[in-house]
């Protein structure tokens, strides 16, 4: 397996820094860039990227209060 970037998960904890303040469409916006990074990042296999596109799809659709957590967990799974 090939080993992950670093750079996805430093630019996704950036992007999502401020989840409480951010508007439905900027967060929406910046899970984009995400996903274009794993999409064509080769050091994620299928599995890993299902899996962190169903965080992501989580994430999008919770409520203000859960988004740390279920980014914490989309943290986790780019590393």
């Amino acid at each position: 397996m090939a080993k992950h970037d670093a750079k996805v998960s430093e630019n996704f904890q950036k992007n999502t820094g401020d989840l409480d303040k951010m508007s439905e469409q900027d967060l929406l916006d910046r899970l984009n860039e995400t996903i274009v990074e794993v999409e064509t990042n080769d050091g994620y296999n299928t599995k890993e990227k299902l899996k962190i596109y169903a965080l992501i799809t989580s994430l999008s659709n919770s409520s203000e209060k859960d988004r740390k957590k279920f980014a914490q967990k989309i943290y986790k799974a780019l590393r």
